[in-house]
């Protein structure tokens, strides 16, 4: 995996907080806070920037581990060619290096990462003290853009791709429109930029249940109800996992789109410590 060190990092006050570690394979990971670990997997296309939102909160409980994924942010960049499981195997190369000698941790993932994170969760059992998805990929078959979604395309200006991003996280990302505002639309083009691996194709593929049939840990899936990849068939897809993991906790947000932690922190916030200190 080649490094990216030189990588610009999103600049933001609460960079300061952080302790930065990069693996041996050049996966970059920031800490912060006090307590359990509680380690929290960004969506695709993403950085530890999903998360913002959420680290005042959630780090006076755990101890968070933000980790850039491969080809995402400033960490190092996987083969674009990689299969979902080689990319899987990455992660838990980091993983077994952050948390060495089987140290128990507490895993939440979000969209792509909460894919990620089930199929992590899958290979290292009891490791994985327990599992918090939040919009994960794979949740249904037949998974696409919603409609609406642009394309950025060479030569445009920076105004012009501003505007495709703001289109976009009003139609994909968020139920009300005035959460795209200029921060959110910063975050976005630093995001886009940056990502060097093709989520979306795994992403819309069906995987998610062949990792929750290895799922050992306690599980939640916490869904938005105004998610635009949830609209179509999501009573259909919980029926289907609650058959794979039937004791799994079932969670939603009401007035959030897909990256509900951003758009409704507190929510989610609360959700997410309820189900890990239950």
């Amino acid at each position: 995996m080649t490094t990216h060190q030189s990588l610009p990092v999103y600049t933001h006050p609460i960079e300061e907080r952080f302790t930065v570690m990069t693996t041996r394979r050049g996966v970059v990971v920031r800490t912060v806070g006090q307590g359990p670990a509680l380690m929290l997997f960004h969506g695709g296309r993403g950085s530890w920037t999903h998360w913002l939102r959420n680290i005042d909160e959630l780090s006076q409980h755990y101890t968070l581990y933000l980790p850039d994924l491969p080809s995402f942010g400033q960490s190092g960049t996987i083969a674009k060619e990689a299969s979902m499981d080689d990319y899987i195997s990455h992660v838990i190369e980091m993983i077994k290096e952050v948390f060495p000698g089987n140290k128990p941790f507490y895993l939440a993932g979000f969209s792509f990462g909460g894919m990620t994170a089930a199929g992590v969760a899958s290979q290292l059992g009891p490791q994985v003290a327990r599992l918090s998805l939040l919009g994960p990929a794979g949740f249904r078959k037949g998974l696409s853009k919603p409609e609406g979604a642009l394309s950025l395309h060479e030569g445009m200006t920076l105004d012009e791709e501003r505007a495709v991003h703001k289109n976009n996280l009003i139609v994909m990302q968020f139920a009300q429109p005035e959460t795209a505002c200029e921060e959110t639309i910063s975050i976005q083009h630093y995001n886009i930029k940056y990502a060097r691996y093709n989520s979306l194709k795994p992403s819309f593929l069906c995987s998610l249940d062949d990792y929750l049939k290895g799922v050992t840990s306690p599980l939640q899936i916490i869904l938005a109800n105004q998610d635009a990849y949830m609209a179509v068939g999501k009573e259909e897809s919980v029926a289907r996992l609650q058959k794979i993991q039937p004791s799994m906790r079932m969670d939603y947000i009401e007035g959030a789109g897909h990256w509900a932690q951003y758009e409704a922190p507190e929510t989610y916030n609360k959700l997410l410590l309820d189900f890990l200190e239950t």
